[in-house]
């Protein structure tokens, strides 16, 4: 662990709980599901209550027509004590609009994960 986790992974965390805005994600475990394909079982549903960066219109530099689209939103959501990774494919409600995870990126602050940004597509 670096200097920088130290500091910026329960910052994050910090922040986000203090200004973010409420979101539920629906995590599923067990079964065998795939995101991607939509074959196989679920498994078993829990929601988790996240504080997130409110979501803002993806910049038009991320666009590519495949995986990002004009429409798709993004957000981020602090990655100290989460209890679960977010992956493409996982639906996220926000104020009752409930969104898909197109794609995941992690934000370092040295070694750790201190953020996760987050593509959106209802």
């Amino acid at each position: 662990m670096t200097a920088l986790d130290t500091e910026f992974v329960p910052l994050a965390a910090e922040l986000l709980t203090e200004y973010g805005k409420a979101a539920t994600f629906h995590v599923f475990s067990g079964g065998s599901y795939t995101p991607a394909s939509g074959v196989g079982a679920p498994g078993t549903e829990t929601t988790q209550s996240r504080t997130i960066i409110p979501p803002y219109e993806v910049e038009r530099s991320f666009v590519d027509g495949d995986t990002i689209r004009i429409g798709d939103m993004m957000t981020g959501l602090a990655a100290e004590n989460l209890g679960f990774t977010p992956v493409a494919g996982m639906k996220v409600t926000i104020d009752s609009h409930t969104w898909t995870l197109v794609r995941v990126h992690p934000v370092y602050s040295g070694e750790r994960i201190a953020l996760y940004q987050l593509f959106l597509r209802r």
